[in-house]
Parts: C-alpha cells; sequence; structure tokens
C-alpha cells in the first residue's frame, strides 16, 4: 500500500522486477491499514476504515486498476480500531481489534459461518504461509508466542490449551506487524534509549 499517487492505494509487486503496478484507483481517499494475502494467492483481505474485505487476487490488474470495493465484498465490519490481520488458515482469519485500549482477536470464516472471540488471554493471530498448517497465537499480556494446529481452530473447539505448543519466544514490549515466515519470526518494535546512560 502506498499514498504515493496521493492517495492510498494498493500495488502489485513482483521480485523479479524493478517496479511495482498500481492494481487500485480509488477515486475517494480512504484509510488503508492492513493486508493479507492468502497461502494460495487467490485472494486478499484488506482492511479499509475498519472494515475488512475479501477482494479476489483476479480482480486486481494495473491495465484495468479496481476504483471501487463492492457492498459484498465486504465480509467484516469493526465497531473499534483494526490494529492486526491475517490468515490463519485457508477458511479462517484472525482480526486483532482494539476494545477499551486492549488488543482482542477475533476469528472468522470467510464465507461468515463463524465468528467468534478467542478467550481475552490472545491478542493477536497469524500464520507462517511456508508451513500453513499452524496457526500462531500471541498471548495479551506476556506477548508470550504459542503454536496451534490449524485443524482444531477449524473445528470450533473453545479451549485450546491442551494443544498448544509454547514456542519459547517473548515478544517485545510495543511490537506491530509481526509475521512468520519459514520458521522466522518478524516484527517491528520501538527501542528506547536510555540517555543518561548511554545504554539500550
Amino acid at each position: 500500500m502506498s499514498k504515493r499517487s496521493g492517495k492510498s492505494q494498493v500495488y502489485l509487486a513482483d521480485a523479479t522486477q524493478p517496479y511495482a503496478h498500481i492494481v487500485t484507483n480509488f477515486p475517494q481517499a480512504h484509510s488503508l491499514s492492513y493486508l493479507s494475502l492468502s497461502g494460495d494467492d487467490k485472494n486478499l483481505l484488506l482492511n479499509v476504515e475498519n472494515d475488512v474485505y475479501l477482494v479476489p487476487t483476479s480482480a486486481l490488474a494495473f491495465e484495468a486498476p479496481l476504483s471501487a470495493l463492492a457492498p459484498e465484498q465486504r465480509i467484516y465490519g469493526a465497531g473499534n480500531p483494526i490494529i492486526a490481520l491475517d490468515w490463519l488458515t485457508g477458511t479462517h482469519i484472525g482480526i486483532t481489534e482494539v476494545q477499551d485500549g486492549v488488543p482482542r482477536l477475533r476469528v472468522l470464516s470467510i464465507n461468515g459461518s463463524d465468528t467468534r472471540s478467542l478467550s481475552r488471554r490472545w491478542g493477536f493471530g497469524l500464520r507462517d504461509v511456508e508451513n500453513p498448517r499452524y496457526v500462531y497465537l500471541i498471548e495479551q499480556h506476556s506477548h508470550k508466542l504459542y503454536r496451534l494446529d490449524g485443524l482444531h481452530l477449524e473445528k470450533k473447539q473453545l479451549d485450546y490449551a491442551p494443544y498448544l505448543e509454547d514456542m519459547q519466544i517473548w515478544l517485545p514490549e510495543g511490537f506491530y506487524h509481526v509475521k512468520i515466515d519459514n520458521g522466522v519470526v518478524y516484527c517491528i518494535f520501538w527501542l528506547i534509549m536510555n540517555t543518561h546512560s548511554g545504554r539500550w
């Protein structure tokens, strides 16, 4: 996503090519916050002003940029700010909303048949596209990472505790934009320097 055209738009990049091509041409200014591509590259999740849209990638072509999102593409409307969005399985997505200043994870199926809030224990959910069998959950207060077989998530189980694998990884305070790729955890976080001692 970029504002280089003056308004937030979506661009498509190919790692073998030097340039990205614009694939949307929204006439109005929109707040585009997060996007996530499905593991099979067929669908894009797009957060537009705290609404989540499911857009087929076949509709994103630089020869004919998409100028509007259809109402039927909207799969979720949040009453709270969305701060993370990711695919969890081939059919379920994880959305993190901030409620009363606290991140809360909500899981829903892309066809709308299953929407649920997980225990307040969980703040974020994501997956490793290179190993799509597993779903990763980040604990709300400790920022600790756990792994869960995605089959348990799709079975609509409410208590995942017996199936959780503790990854022994704690994310730093203030982290955001967490991704897992091929077993490696990536995130952005702020380092605050102690100016009195010169130590981090």
